[in-house]
């Protein structure tokens, strides 16, 4: 394509969210040439490696997506592809922020391909920022992800999924999971959708809604329960 022959050096995207049961009757061809294939991926899944390897050793990527392969099942080899093939720069995740109208849980990825496949080294760090609207107004957002972006080491993204948490927000979970029982322990791992409210704007509330709540009746701290995403 125009002459190009070792590979771009940019690719920007924004690709097409395609649920797997739309794309049924392309499987087959796609488990052929994609290493990332799975039988519940998400058509996002073929973009991203497509474009990563449509890149030039050095070659940046740039794409703006769903979240939700960071932590999904059909997204494990996906996760490895990143890790091995790029040094991912920078992670802007948005999480159930409407920002897009047209986009559910939208984030924003940056990486560089790789010269070669490789494990990455203790030194290397990708800058990530969750970002919440009502803590961080849009017209300074570049000042914003300068103030509050964190550090994350990338030999720390794990296949089964991706912790994009400052340190402390990592210590803790890892010392959640040392003193408590998994879920997947009782389950044998047998996770289909995993733990879902139906509509979390109803259900899980902020640390002022609770105070308010116990202001107005103290029994309703006897069911309302401390709740990690």
């Amino acid at each position: 394509m125009f002459g190009v022959k070792d590979g771009f050096d940019v690719v920007v995207g924004n690709p097409p969210y395609v649920r797997h049961e739309a794309i049924k009757d392309q499987k087959p061809e796609l488990k052929q040439h994609y290493d990332c294939f799975s039988g519940t991926a998400d058509l996002l899944v073929y973009f991203c490696e497509r474009s990563i390897k449509l890149l030039r050793a050095g070659g940046a990527f740039a794409f703006i997506t769903s979240n939700k392969w960071y932590r999904a099942k059909y997204g494990e080899a996906l996760r490895d592809f990143f890790k091995f093939q790029t040094q991912i720069k920078t992670i802007i995740d948005f999480g159930d922020e409407a920002v897009f109208t047209a986009l559910a849980y939208p984030t924003i990825i940056i990486a560089q391909k790789r010269q070669q496949s490789a494990k990455p080294t203790a030194n290397e760090e990708l800058m990530a920022l969750n970002w919440k609207r009502d803590q961080m107004p849009v017209e300074q957002f570049v000042e914003q992800f300068k103030q509050q972006c964190f550090a994350v080491p990338q030999d720390s993204l794990q296949r089964a999924g991706w912790q994009l948490e400052p340190p402390l927000k990592r210590q803790l979970l890892a010392k959640l999971k040392a003193v408590g029982t998994p879920l997947g322990a009782y389950v044998n791992d047998r996770f289909y959708i995993g733990v879902k409210t139906g509509l979390n704007k109803a259900f899980v509330i902020d640390r002022a809604t609770f105070i308010e709540l116990i202001k107005q009746d103290p029994e309703s701290g006897k069911i309302i329960k401390p709740f990690l995403r």
